[in-house]
């Protein structure tokens, strides 16, 4: 499986997307990883737990496209299928 699909996504909206790919039979695999982001305004650093969703590469620009449509658009790393589209081999 290759990560034509990732992106950090805090645990409330983890669930939805995990609903979501697999009502739309789409295969994946979900990593767990803590992140750092500012507290305002106490200029200091929060740990935070968030989910990662990879996707096979085949199926990337449907789960995309799902995604899009659902709004739910955070964290979508869209490196995988730009180069693939600007070789010719998108859709």
């Amino acid at each position: 499986m290759s990560s034509g699909l990732a992106g950090k996504r805090p645990l409330c909206e983890a669930r939805r997307v995990e609903v979501v790919l697999t009502r739309s039979s789409i295969a994946h695999v979900v990593a767990l990883e803590t992140y750092l982001m500012p507290v305002y305004p106490l200029f200091a650093l929060g740990v935070y737990v968030g989910a990662s969703f990879f996707v096979a590469s085949e199926q990337a620009l449907q789960a995309r496209k799902i995604f899009w449509s659902l709004s739910l658009k955070v964290g979508i790393d869209d490196t995988a299928e730009t180069e693939r589209d600007r070789d010719g081999e998108g859709e």
